[in-house]
């Protein structure tokens, strides 16, 4: 091999900036750091830190991606308790029931740190309240589609359903 083919190449810096970008520089970074090394005596100490760097923020944002999961499983919840009120003319005792219903996975009711979502169903069944109790996130629901659902924002005054 000559002493040109060793040098970092236009694509390499490419993959190398790439590895900034979430999920994608989980696995460009160690590209570019295998690059880096390959190439180390020309100029490839860049690349080695461009990829230390993409990784070092990929790592830092994945506890980050799973909060945005649990807000989307929240919000696709209130819509599939509300389904399942249309099907069975009440509303589930446990979140449980969505799962044996078959309309939502059990890693659906679970939010970061895989504890399940609180679900507390007023006494006499007609509002829910429902939130993660891992990082006190609450559906978003419009306000005024509120009236219409039996979602409401503050708990009711009664035992949590788990």
């Amino acid at each position: 091999m000559s002493e040109s083919d060793l040098k970092p190449s236009v694509s390499d810096y490419i993959v190398a900036v790439l590895s900034f970008f979430p999920f994608l520089g989980v696995i460009l970074a160690p590209v570019s750091l295998a690059l880096g090394f390959v190439k180390k005596k020309n100029n490839g100490g860049v690349l080695i830190a461009i990829g230390i760097c993409g990784l070092a923020i990929n790592l830092a944002f994945i506890p980050h991606f799973r909060n945005f999961e649990s807000q989307d499983y929240l919000n696709s919840l209130v819509k599939e308790i509300e389904y399942y009120k249309l099907v069975h003319k009440n509303y589930p005792s446990t979140l449980q029931e969505l799962v044996d219903s078959g309309q939502v996975r059990k890693s659906h009711i679970k939010g970061k740190n895989s504890r399940e979502f609180s679900y507390i169903l007023n006494s006499d069944g007609s509002t829910y309240f429902l939130y993660d109790e891992s990082n006190g996130f609450v559906p978003n629901i419009p306000q005024y589609q509120l009236s219409s659902i039996g979602y409401r924002p503050k708990p009711a005054s009664t035992t949590i359903s788990k």
